[in-house]
């Protein structure tokens, strides 16, 4: 298939356009190379699929089992989608399917992995086993997989151990959300030299070993949101210089650390929403000469540090929302902030040092749900680019005259 014709190949498929092709089983939909088996209650793979298939789609059928010689003559198949079925793999599922790239493997209830099931597809970059029941990943399994780059192990029950991604040499992305997780072994990732997105989300992590990323500045995502972290987290992620987005939104965090980021002078994304934060450092975004966005929504914060955001010019993005100020804090430092979200704070006051004319860029400020009374046009009026000012569930509300108010908007 032509790189040109892909992007009209796939739109024919998600549209379910029938067309005819040689060698298309019924009740199947075929377009050049691509075979469409999706949601058609098959409880076999179809007979007479075409020589021609690069990509199969038999998802979300009722297929239990994959004969020996299902795909025997595929020998262009590339991309091969079994997701949402009941198959119980073995090990001659995959056989005569060598140069298979892609395998989504997710949602079948599969326990076990078959010791040999991945040895005909030595060319294999592209893994999902998400949403399986599976409880561990023998590393016999994977050890020949040097070509894989993408591995999804998801929603899974699976235990970790030192070596359980041994031998996967060209593995960058890892997603382990959902495994239940409650703790590590400090090598696990040791092995995995070309990590650059790890996903540990939606597990029950307490704590991190302090060596667990040695030997990772290749890492650029690290998602640990929706565990049980606290602030001690941050000495194991030291070391971590590529790091451009941390998620650790939903955990315990309470406290920081004395400059907990400084380490990371690529950041692009930092979440920290919905933790326990009353109290941030005056170093929190030392060194972070290339942050765009920072979440801090949804913790108990009162106040900040006066010069938070003094060298911040890269902030375009600002969350603070559900919080507990009670007055506007300042703002100085954030003259390329497009958007600055306070919502549903305690927010009546507004200091006469606190001044929006420096940020020439703002163009959405939420004051929703506080509790503000007054409100002076001047603070606006000089921001040609500021075109909400969303003030919604705020007492000013009542008797504002919106027609001479613009762009204050007492409606969301």
């Amino acid at each position: 298939m032509t790189p040109h014709m892909f992007p009209t190949v796939v739109l024919l498929v998600f549209m379910n356009v029938r067309l005819p092709a040689k060698g298309c089983p019924l009740p199947c939909a075929c377009f050049a190379s691509i075979t469409d088996c999706r949601n058609e209650n098959l409880t076999s793979v179809p007979q007479g699929i075409g020589l021609q298939t690069e990509t199969l789609f038999l998802t979300a059928n009722q297929l239990t089992t994959i004969p020996p010689r299902a795909f025997w003559n595929l020998t262009s198949l590339t991309f091969l989608d079994l997701s949402n079925n009941k198959v119980i793999p073995d090990n001659d599922t995959l056989d005569y399917v060598r140069n298979l790239l892609s395998l989504d493997f997710s949602e079948n209830d599969i326990q076990t992995i078959p010791t040999d099931i991945f040895q005909p597809t030595p060319k294999l970059v592209w893994l999902n086993l998400a949403k399986n029941q599976l409880k561990s990943l023998p590393n016999d399994v994977i050890r020949n997989l040097h070509n894989l780059t993408y591995l999804d192990l998801s929603d899974n029950f699976i235990e970790l151990h030192n070596n359980t991604f041994e031998g996967l040499y060209s593995l960058d992305t890892l997603i382990l959300s959902g495994n239940r997780l409650s703790s590590l072994p400090s090598v696990a990732f040791h092995t995995i030299s070309q990590l650059q997105i790890l996903e540990l989300s939606n597990n029950k992590l307490k704590y991190l070993p302090n060596n667990l990323f040695d030997k990772k500045d290749s890492l650029t995502d690290l998602i640990l949101s929706n565990n049980t972290l606290t602030g001690s987290i941050f000495p194991a992620l030291r070391g971590l210089s590529s790091l451009k987005y941390l998620y650790l939104s939903n955990n315990r965090i309470s406290s920081l650390p004395p400059f907990p980021l400084e380490s990371f002078p690529l950041l692009h994304k930092v979440t920290l929403s919905h933790n326990s934060l009353s109290v941030l450092p005056d170093g929190l975004l030392k060194g972070l000469n290339q942050l765009s966005v920072l979440e801090l929504s949804d913790n108990s914060i009162a106040q900040l540090p006066k010069e938070l955001f003094q060298n911040s010019s890269s902030l375009e993005y600002l969350h603070m929302d559900r919080n507990m100020f009670s007055e506007m804090p300042m703002l100085a430092g954030l003259q390329n902030v497009v958007e600055l979200t306070l919502c549903c704070s305690k927010i009546q006051h507004w200091p006469s040092e606190v001044t929006l004319s420096q940020l020439e860029y703002l163009e959405t400020l939420d004051l929703s749900s506080n509790l503000i009374v007054n409100f002076d046009m001047n603070i606006v009026r000089n921001n040609t680019k500021l075109t909400n000012v969303l003030l919604t569930n705020n007492p000013i509300c009542v008797n504002m005259n919106l027609s001479v108010a613009m762009p204050l908007k007492c409606i969301n």
